[in-house]
């Protein structure tokens, strides 16, 4: 494994001093997929999308995220070009998170902290539903981008965003609206949890759809190459949220107090403004895409490939879900202190994840490329790069988790209690953060390539078979505290990087037909 990175890291500056074009487009994209996108969109080419135009020295980073050709060159810059953005974004995605655990834990108590996780265990599921929707628009759009097939590529987009919003409207908002109370007594929280964050959650329903609008275009942003307004929208986007908060939260200026339904009012609006500075980018062709609703319509081919892709690792997202899920019932039978601990260590889980999810989205993105452009080594080199970065940056993030975590907890929330029991639980997670990185990496990337039957699989195995089973037994037959759902995640972590490394190191994962 280590001739293999050090192989790839040297390779790829050689790479670099030559500066090849890129082959022709891989054998894995269909032909019949080719030749049906022309004339699909109207007004956009059929081989390519008119030229962004920008001005000034803004205008020119802006161009180079829209027209730079990540096929050829170092990979390490490229991946360093296309993954900082997103790497930013994921932090400020968690930043949004926290915001909200600050002001409940700070502004009204244990009770509203550990209501404000549970609630975040549905919306996470409804997010996770729909997410693999994504993963399956963002292979076939970098895929297409690769092999210069840009009118495929903005339609896509468009057919993804048709079957993203019918998801999100019926099958989270209007059902998580209407059943909110009896799903946070499903979980078995205390009825003054319930009373303190039921209509909290209602509101935070109705954000998660326009945080999938968000998401949804900027991930379509992004694996056309622009990683760089997906960030400027999101920045934007927590700049309004965090301003708002407070304000609607406890009636600040001339504001009504709203308390907790104001953090999630605030998100709202927050994302509403990120929502349209990414669609018009997508519609005013100042990316790599140009979309147009003229002469669009439902295109069911495209709808059948983003289903067959997209299922299996919504699986794979969901399954992780699913187990916070049912995690929270578990942790809720030692009290309120353990539920506000696992809130904290969820959020502490979801900071390290979705940074290194930057730069997993980011390989994934060059591996569709230059898997559309015919290049299976160059994609197999991005990865392992990757997975160096990653291991790299998850030591660092676990070593000061397990130093400093009174100080961290201390933000949210002063209760004794709480940090007793939190200190233990972060320093048994800070274990196994490390192997978290190289498995998110692999997993990103074999998503993105189009084999999402593998990382579901193993998801599945990995939560049902080894989390799972693992807390309940340490919980039940050793009498562990609320630290055996701590244990059963960090072995859950490991027993997954197990699989995925020879799987990977195998290649068939890009062998996988995507257009």
């Amino acid at each position: 494994m280590a001739d293999e990175v050090t192989k790839a890291l040297s390779d790829e500056e050689k790479a670099a001093a030559k500066n090849p074009e890129p082959e022709a487009a891989a054998e894995a994209i269909a032909p019949e997929a080719a030749s049906a996108s022309t004339g699909d969109v109207e007004a956009v080419s059929e081989t390519e999308s008119p030229a962004p135009r920008h001005g000034g020295r803004r205008g020119r980073l802006a161009e180079q995220y829209a027209t730079r050709n990540l096929t050829e060159g170092s990979i390490s810059r490229n991946l360093l070009f296309l993954s900082w953005p997103q790497m930013a974004e994921g932090a400020l995605y968690v930043f949004y998170q926290m915001v909200d655990l600050f002001w409940a834990g700070q502004g009204f108590g244990l009770d509203a902290l550990a209501g404000v996780g549970a609630v975040w265990t549905y919306t996470t599921l409804g997010l996770t539903a729909r997410g693999g929707l994504d993963t399956a628009m963002r292979a076939m759009v970098s895929r297409a981008v690769g092999a210069g097939d840009m009118a495929l590529a903005n339609r896509v987009v468009l057919q993804a965003f048709a079957l993203n919003t019918f998801i999100s409207i019926f099958f989270v908002v209007i059902p998580g609206v209407i059943f909110a109370d009896q799903l946070l007594m499903i979980i078995g929280l205390p009825e003054e949890v319930r009373n303190e964050v039921s209509l909290y959650m209602r509101f935070q329903l109705i954000n998660q759809s326009l945080v999938a609008w968000r998401t949804m275009s900027g991930q379509a942003l992004a694996s056309a190459g622009d990683s760089l307004t997906p960030l400027r929208a999101t920045v934007i986007t927590r700049a309004v949220h965090m301003t708002m908060s407070p304000t609607l939260a406890f009636g600040l200026l001339f504001f009504p107090e709203l308390g907790l339904m104001g953090l999630a009012v605030a998100g709202i609006i927050g994302q509403i403004v990120g929502s349209i500075l990414n669609w018009n980018a997508l519609f005013s062709g100042r990316s790599r895409l140009h979309l147009t609703l003229k002469g669009f319509y439902l295109d069911w081919d495209v709808m059948r490939r983003l289903v067959r892709i997209g299922v299996p690792a919504s699986v794979t997202s969901m399954e992780r879900a699913l187990s916070q899920f049912v995690m929270v019932g578990v942790v809720a039978s030692f009290g309120v202190t353990a539920l506000g601990v696992y809130t904290l260590a969820q959020r502490t889980d979801l900071l390290a994840n979705r940074v290194i999810t930057g730069l997993a989205n980011a390989s994934g993105v060059l591996v569709g490329q230059n898997l559309g452009a015919g290049q299976p080594e160059r994609a197999r080199k991005t990865v392992l790069v990757a997975m160096v970065w990653s291991f790299f940056s998850q030591l660092v993030f676990a070593a000061l988790l397990a130093a400093f975590p009174i100080a961290y907890m201390a933000i949210f929330n002063d209760d004794a209690d709480l940090h007793a029991l939190g200190e233990t639980w972060f320093r048994i997670l800070a274990l196994g953060y490390v192997t978290m990185g190289l498995s998110t990496v692999m997993m990103h990337c074999f998503n993105t390539a189009g084999d999402t039957i593998v990382p579901a699989l193993v998801n599945i195995v990995t939560i049902w078979v080894v989390q799972l089973p693992l807390a309940l037994f340490l919980r039940d037959f050793l009498d562990f505290d609320s630290t055996s759902v701590a244990w059963a995640i960090v072995a859950a972590m490991l027993f997954r990087l197990l699989i995925y490394l020879p799987y990977f190191l195998s290649g068939r994962w890009m062998r996988a037909r995507v257009l």
